[in-house]
């Protein structure tokens, strides 16, 4: 039992040290943030919107094992104004922060695709929107 309780403390401090940004691409970011979805429902936990999603620490201090007492599912409008104007309008635009691309080209106006998972599982997403609206299915 000690060793699993060293091995997790040790995976946390690894968690910790890393820089943001790659923290944030993290595999344990990233179940983190799908099961923190998933508690609410999907829906932004402001304004119940459930269009362009985003999981908010609300503190650092449990980075690599947060609760969903340190986290919030703000959509884009709700965590622009909980930041103020100090968030840029596409999160892209962060260093080291872009989506991985998938290769695949949108139909709409060919930007490179990445995949997403919304309320309804996984779908090809345009960096473009909501100025391109087109459906790039999953399967297409």
């Amino acid at each position: 039992m000690e060793a699993i309780v060293a091995h997790s403390r040790r995976k946390i401090l690894v968690l910790q040290q890393m820089p943001y940004a790659e923290y944030l691409l993290s595999e344990h970011w990233l179940s983190t943030r799908d099961w923190m979805l998933d508690f609410a429902g999907y829906r932004c936990q402001l304004c119940s919107d459930n269009v362009g999603l985003q999981v908010h620490h609300s503190n650092y201090v449990y980075i690599g094992c947060e609760s969903r007492y340190d986290l919030a599912v703000l959509c884009i409008a709700c965590h622009k104004r909980h930041h103020g104007s100090n968030m840029p309008a596409d999160l892209s635009q962060i260093k080291g922060l872009a989506p991985a691309s998938t290769g695949r080209k949108c139909h709409g106006c060919g930007s490179l695709l990445y995949e997403k998972v919304g309320a309804y599982g996984k779908f090809w997403a345009c960096p473009e929107w909501p100025n391109c609206k087109a459906q790039n299915l999953l399967g297409a």
